[in-house]
């Protein structure tokens, strides 16, 4: 194997510097009504594409496996501590919630990044929640720059070196807003630049076609004597690990980074590549692991040293000099873009796939629609925001906390520092209410809402949703109208499917029926008591339901709940008291009716009614109640949620599944002996009997798992295992996507018992589970198992194990045992 040095002038050797700068980041994905994802069917079969992003990127980048010569784990290893990289805020923020162990990597290897190199941890900061900054106006563009700062302070306890520009859009206010923030240095694609000099008496050189050296840091002299430091990635580089075979092995990886670091290589350059941090594992599936070699074994061989941009620059004097380039009108420039900012602003022709007859000419009406409503919003928050608040600005910026931390006590102390006077109730929710329309009209600029190729498209719709709700916010908070003028001016967009019409259309198609209000969350609570119990209260992100009153009339096969619920909105703090009254139709529909509360008097007459009503009950008596008290708008299965939906159909046909479930075991068991005589012969089972048998056994499989998963006892584990054989017995496979979920939850719950209480019982369990595992049709993913016991066994927790213990529970999870434990 060849090394690459630096030869110096005085013939000293030395490491290649290479940074590699990953971005990762996902737009903001939650219904703005419920502060939650919806399930994107796209993404299955995870629930949406945040999580599965997780799974293949990472969570896979946290811990990324270096296989041994047995083919099995010989190492885990947390990539991001090598890397330079940024988080989206938008994605720490749901990380945070849905994968803390992820989340907790992530930090911890910013810290062993700083302790490597002098302080100088590995990630950065990025633009809030990805507007491209040259677009947004001057207040705007620093709010994006000191929410993402605030959200960077809070997550990784330090100030942020940079800040990475969404999609690299840059101009010169950009870089001047920037340096004015204190961000030591930016990373720019090569064709951001327009001219450069090598030293300050060096001559400019015309290098707009891409052709700077990407190896030099340059320093962009701005207004006022500010500066800040530019590095270019290698283009070529970049464009090899996304779209080349070059993640498709460490040493590839390692050859083309000797290849970029060229000839002559001298002291004080480095090795600059740039990608999305997707890449790694979803894009390119399992090049984390090509990443987690290079960084072990084939970049130190090749004589590559990953470094960081602040620790690169610590001991580096920048005397080149670069100009930007400005782009069409001096709107600016970006990497995805070839056209300036074309991409977010009109119909520029770059796109994800040219289609016959499609144009982006949506996207410059789309903008437009955008702006006069954050202009609509900006004169809201001024006049009304401004008898309220004593600088409405500076409470804007302020209000990342609010985001950060939606928690009263954190409310308090914001409106204590920022509040012209003690606000009364109905004066907070107002100021709350006009702040939150602020996020949502940054939100509504997120990049990926012009990106793609129509304006029918997932994530326009989604930055769509974020403008509807910011107009609903202003109009409760002011009165004054906004939804019609951001409708009429959405209008003027068109989709290229003409199916899907205008803006106006897919706002009345695909955004309000996403809207979910106090009333209808309420019916939803509802729709639950009508099989069993909830809670008397339930935070659900954007709500807060506390039970005042409920009550469950039931009579034969007829069932009315009745109750009074107060609900909170949780960011805004907007209460609102409801009294529902639900029931079902012929066990396959819901009759439900809500409306605000009107005094206990009411409610106690409409439950008296109600109590005579079930005294000889009928449907239509029962209905004609709810509709006398509870009408006219009343709502039914239609309008929940698809998980409401599902939830309530799976409740509603318990018994008929009961029914089925009972019979087909019967048919099963008698016929037994039959399936497993054809399947000795080698003929192939009827249809008829392999699905009795797939479905009879996946049900006991199912059950025996739900044992499992309530007690210890080691029995019903036994009998999923014995299910399994006899499923492979049978040539049977199984659908079990409950057990699967039950079997990944329960590996890992044990597996951290086994290391706090290292016993032999402990063992036997995990190794149980591990077995069931292997049931045919099963697809459990062990990765969080493996790693949390191959730190386990290679850190010695395990070591008064028996070694037989430990030797299942290593070939179970395909971890290489440590010499001590193989001998």
């Amino acid at each position: 194997m060849t090394t690459t040095t630096i030869a110096t002038d005085t013939a000293a050797v030395a490491p290649i510097p290479v940074v590699l700068h990953a971005h990762f980041y996902q737009p903001p994905r939650e219904n703005p009504w419920t502060d939650r994802v919806d399930r994107e069917p796209s993404a299955s079969p995870f629930h949406d594409w945040n999580e599965r992003i997780t799974s293949e990127c990472y969570a896979a980048i946290a811990h990324a496996r270096i296989f041994g010569g047995s083919d099995r784990i010989a190492g885990i290893l947390n990539t991001y501590s090598a890397l330079s990289f940024n988080v989206g805020p938008t994605l720490f923020a749901w990380l945070a919630t849905h994968d803390p162990d992820t989340y907790r990597r992530i930090i911890e290897a910013d810290k062993t990044s700083a302790s490597r190199h002098g302080g100088h941890g590995g990630a950065i900061a990025q633009g809030y929640n990805h507007a491209i900054l040259p677009l947004c106006n001057d207040r705007d563009r620093k709010t994006q720059i000191r929410w993402g700062i605030a959200d960077f302070r809070h997550r990784f306890g330090r100030e942020p070196e940079a800040m990475w520009l969404p999609e690299t859009g840059c101009n010169v206010a950009t870089a001047q807003a920037l340096a004015e923030h204190g961000m030591r240095f930016i990373i720019l694609a090569p064709r951001q630049a327009a001219r450069a000099r090598l030293g300050p008496s060096g001559a400019w050189k015309n290098v707009s076609n891409g052709s700077i050296d990407p190896r030099h840091p340059y320093r962009l002299r701005l207004p006022g004597g500010h500066s800040i430091v530019c590095f270019f990635y290698d283009g070529a580089a970049a464009h090899a690990f996304s779209f080349e075979a070059t993640l498709d092995s460490s040493q590839s990886l390692a050859n083309r980074l000797v290849s970029a670091a060229g000839s002559p290589f001298s002291p004080g350059q480095l090795v600059s590549v740039a990608t999305d941090g997707e890449t790694y594992g979803h894009h390119k599936r399992f090049a984390e692991r090509a990443l987690g070699y290079f960084i072990e074994k084939e970049a130190p061989n090749h004589g590559l040293e990953l470094t960081n941009y602040g620790a690169f620059l610590e001991g580096a004097t920048v005397a080149h000099e670069v100009e930007l380039a400005a782009g069409p009108n001096g709107e600016g420039t970006a990497w995805s873009c070839a056209h300036g900012l074309g991409r977010w602003t009109r119909d520029c022709s770059c796109c994800m796939g040219h289609r016959p007859g499609w144009t982006q000419a949506w996207r410059a009406p789309l903008r437009a629609a955008f702006d006069r409503l954050r202009d609509h919003a900006a004169s809201v928050f001024e006049d009304v925001g401004g008898e309220l608040l004593k600088d409405p600005w500076s409470a804007r910026d302020a209000s990342i906390a609010l985001i950060l931390e939606p928690r009263t006590e954190v409310r308090d102390v914001f409106f204590a520092e920022h509040a012209r006077r003690e606000l009364s109730g109905r004066e907070r929710v107002q100021a709350l209410q006009l702040l939150e329309a602020q996020r949502m009209t940054q939100l509504m600029y997120t990049s990926c809402g012009w990106f793609f190729d129509d304006l029918s498209g997932l994530e326009t719709v989604q930055v769509t949703k974020y403008a509807v709700m910011g107009a609903q916010l202003l109009e409760r908070a002011s009165g004054r109208p906004a939804l019609p003028a951001l409708i009429e001016a959405l209008a003027e967009a068109r989709s290229n499917l003409a199916e899907q019409g205008s803006g106006a259309d897919i706002v009345r198609k695909h955004v309000l029926p996403q809207e979910v209000t106090p009333r209808t969350w309420l019916v939803r609570r509802a729709s639950r008591l009508l099989f069993s119990d909830a809670p008397p209260s339930n935070h659900r992100s954007a709500f807060t339901i506390e039970s005042l009153d409920s009550e469950v009339l039931e009579r034969g096969s007829h069932r009315l709940v009745l109750g009074r619920a107060r609900v909170v909105l949780t960011r805004t703090e907007e209460p609102m008291e409801l009294t529902y009254a639900a029931t079902t139709i012929a066990d396959r529909e819901m009759h439900c009716g809500v409306v605000p509360f009107e005094g206990r008097g009411l409610y106690e007459r409409v439950l008296a009614e109600a109590k005579t009503c079930f005294r000889r009950p009928s449907l239509a008596e029962v209905i004609r109640l709810v509709d006398r008290h509870f009408g006219p708008e009343c709502f039914s299965l239609r309008d929940l949620d698809a998980a409401a939906r599902s939830e309530f159909i799976e409740r509603m046909i318990t018994g008929l599944i009961d029914r089925l479930g009972a019979t087909y075991a019967f048919l099963y068991d008698e016929h037994r002996k039959t399936i497993e005589a054809i399947e000795a012969t080698g003929v192939e089972v009827p249809r008829e009997l392999r699905v009795i048998a797939e479905y009879t056994l996946a049900r006991r499989f199912d059950a025996a798992m739900l044992d499992t998963s309530e007690s210890v006892d080691p029995g019903p584990l036994r009998a999923a295992i014995a299910i399994g054989r006899e499923a492979k017995e049978l040539g049977i496979e199984l659908r079990l996507p409950r057990s699967e979920a039950t079997l990944r939850r329960l590996l890992v719950e044990t597996a951290r018992v086994l290391v706090q209480t290292p016993t032999a019982e402990v063992a036997g369990r995990m190794i149980d589970l591990l077995t069931a595992c292997r049931a045919p049709g099963l697809n459990v993913t062990l990765d969080r198992v493996q790693d949390v016991m191959f730190e386990s066994i290679h850190g010695g927790a395990l070591d008064s194990l028996p070694k037989d213990a430990l030797r299942d529970l290593a070939d179970g999870l395909m971890i290489e045992l440590p010499p001590t434990v193989r001998e």
